[in-house]
């Protein structure tokens, strides 16, 4: 394993599934020292399709109190929710651009992948579900916002709702009860979206609002297009509110496909899904807090200081 280049205290929680479904196993790659698997980089990554099948009438086992309902279904590909303060649930539907195939692992990869993938096409919009009276069935489903470029991050500050397109962060006016907002988004920033081997775009909003913070992935699994595609990516962006200015945050974070503020100290936190093709039993995502300045080891490494 290569020794990780990382400039930051945070304490980083490494949560790794293992595609051969073993409990005692993947339990001790998890925490904040875990115990990896060593690589295992073949000519063609193993991947497991799993079989899709219904439900049969079963439900997941949850706490004492609580019960699980079907909300709303037959969405185009739901990516991130947000609730809004009159209870009101965004739901952003969207699919975005696919990385060029530069290898023939890289087509190979793309056609035992598809058999794993839904056929229906990303909405490119928001739906807004109401459920006024808890009851756990939305009486009003309405399109929200349409016409957009795969929407993934949603953040609702001050009035205003903003949305992480994969080429830009819009603000569109909100008022208290709107089912439905046809006005075309203001750009408060453009966002790197070409070639796009990650195209979501996770977003939050600082603890007093000033800041939106958005994650963008690398443009490569690792490095191996060159690092002049990788500008502005494989970071988390702050972005003044008002103005659209903007810095980088922290860099080296592969893919920081979601993102929050943990509400008793304010800290940014984010969900990393790092490098892929390590073998089946090493899947080294983690969940960090996000520092100012620091670098998390993308490309050089995954795992240790």
């Amino acid at each position: 394993m290569i020794r990780r280049l990382l400039a930051t205290s945070a304490l980083t929680l490494v949560v790794a599934v293992s595609a051969c479904g073993r409990p005692a196993e993947n339990l001790k790659q998890t925490g904040p020292g875990p115990t990896l698997p060593g690589q295992n980089e073949t000519l063609i990554p193993p991947m497991k399709i799993a079989t899709p099948t219904g439900w049969d009438g079963q439900l997941p086992t949850v706490p004492a109190g609580f019960t699980v309902t079907a909300f709303a279904g037959d969405l185009k590909i739901p990516r991130q929710m947000l609730v809004l303060p009159n209870g009101d649930i965004l739901v952003a539907e969207g699919a975005g651009g696919k990385a060029p195939k530069v290898r023939p692992k890289d087509v190979i990869a793309g056609v035992i992948k598809a058999r794993g993938k839904s056929s229906v096409k990303g909405g490119n919009r928001i739906t807004l579900l109401r459920d006024a009276d808890g009851d756990g069935t939305p009486e009003v489903r309405t399109v929200f916002i349409e016409n957009l470029d795969a929407p993934y991050g949603l953040a609702f500050v001050d009035g205003n709702l903003y949305v992480a397109n994969q080429d830009a962060l819009l603000r569109f006016p909100y008022q208290p009860g709107q089912t439905r907002i046809t006005t075309p988004g203001e750009v408060v920033t453009r966002l790197p979206s070409e070639i796009n081997h990650h195209w979501t775009k996770s977003l939050t909003a600082s603890a007093d609002g000033t800041k939106l913070y958005v994650g963008v992935g690398s443009n490569s699994n690792v490095g191996e297009r060159g690092m002049s595609v990788e500008e502005d990516r494989a970071v988390v962006l702050e972005i003044d509110r008002l103005t659209g200015a903007r810095r980088t945050l922290a860099t080296g974070i592969r893919n920081p496909t979601a993102l929050a503020i943990e509400p008793t100290s304010n800290q940014l936190w984010a969900v990393v899904n790092e490098r892929d093709e390590l073998g089946a039993e090493l899947v080294p995502d983690y969940l960090t807090s996000v520092r100012d300045g620091a670098f998390y080891g993308w490309p050089y490494s995954y795992w240790g200081q």
